[in-house]
């Protein structure tokens, strides 16, 4: 599920994706563009952030909390 996850967040200009091949060639040329790109390093912080859900951790706990004491 690690490359779905990539792709979504890809999908909504949060990220870009290295396949595991092409890691030892382009990761410092793709690392280095966006240094040289604030502008897109900056839109891809905030779709970051707009995307996030900082309370998913406790809203799964709840959830499950919930699905356990209704099938006691």
């Amino acid at each position: 599920y690690q490359k779905v996850n990539a792709e979504y967040l890809i999908e909504k200009d949060a990220a870009l994706m290295i396949e595991n091949q092409n890691l030892e060639d382009n990761m410092c040329t793709t690392v280095l563009s966006l240094f040289n790109e604030p502008q897109r390093l900056d839109a891809m912080r905030k779709n970051m952030a707009a995307l996030a859900k900082p309370d998913a951790a406790a809203e799964i706990s709840r959830l499950l909390e919930e699905s356990a004491a209704a099938h006691k």
